[in-house]
């Protein structure tokens, strides 16, 4: 009898070690998937020279990228046509809204005597103009 308590005893010693080691096993395990999926650090600069913005299908909506004389910024409908965008020109910034079919209905643009704000009608025809004379192009 001596001889199979001393079995027993030995047997749920091995358990026990068991138990150990599986449970050492687990929390190296976790330790590692914690270790991979831990959050990054936020970069102080990103730099490209297009940063594009595509809807769950793939296509553009809107984009932001370098112009002639600086910044432009440019918001596309479903169908991919601009309808909105934001520029910087020679005299300052402007900016152009459009129709789904790409026809310009309003600007706002900054010009050699300041500031213009100009709104067509669906035929390109101009219906309101400040400052009345033209204003120079952005």
């Amino acid at each position: 009898m001596n001889s199979e308590k001393r079995i027993e005893s030995l047997e749920g010693q091995v358990r026990t070690l068991k138990r150990i080691v599986y449970g050492f096993a687990c929390l190296l395990v976790a330790g590692i998937a914690l270790a991979t999926t831990s959050v990054q650090d936020i970069p102080d600069l990103i730099q490209a020279k297009k940063f594009e913005v595509i809807d769950k299908e793939g296509k553009a909506v809107g984009h932001f990228s370098a112009g002639t004389n600086g910044g432009k910024l440019n918001i596309f409908n479903k169908k991919g046509n601009s309808v909105a965008g934001l520029t910087s020109g020679k005299n300052g910034g402007g900016l152009v809204i459009m129709s789904n079919d790409k026809r310009i209905l309003a600007g706002l643009t900054a010009h050699e005597d300041g500031g213009g704000l100009i709104i067509y009608n669906n035929q390109m025809k101009t219906l309101f103009r400040i400052p009345e004379k033209e204003a120079a192009e952005i």
